[in-house]
């Protein structure tokens, strides 16, 4: 039995037509709620508004992602008194190029990896 640990590739498992519907889905609705975008040395730390709804948008995206991206790393922050929710979306070298999409300012024909 081999000790060694090995990182899951750098790779999206999704096709075309599925990265898409994701973009225009789960992505798009994270994307509408941004508030802030912090770089981190391996990734990003995004902030969300603390109602519930917003919550379970973070939940569910994480979701998805965790089957089909599997080398990010999640982390959730909630502050108290329903304040602000941080997203940490970590992983090996090349992650942020993936994270592009969501963390990229709005703009009209815009493209990425996630």
């Amino acid at each position: 039995m081999s000790t060694e640990n090995k990182e899951p590739p750098l790779a999206c498992t999704l096709d075309e037509n599925d990265l898409m519907a994701r973009k225009e889905g789960d992505i798009a609705v994270l994307r509408s709620g941004i508030q802030s975008v912090a770089e981190l040395p391996d990734g990003y730390e995004i902030t969300f508004p603390g109602s519930n709804e917003w919550a379970r948008n973070i939940s569910e995206f994480i979701i998805a992602e965790r089957e089909c991206c599997r080398f990010f790393t999640f982390e959730t922050i909630y502050q108290p008194d329903m304040g602000g929710i941080a997203l940490r979306i970590r992983g090996p070298e090349g992650v942020k190029a993936f994270l592009s999409e969501l963390t990229a300012d709005p703009a009209p024909g815009s493209s990425g990896s996630l």
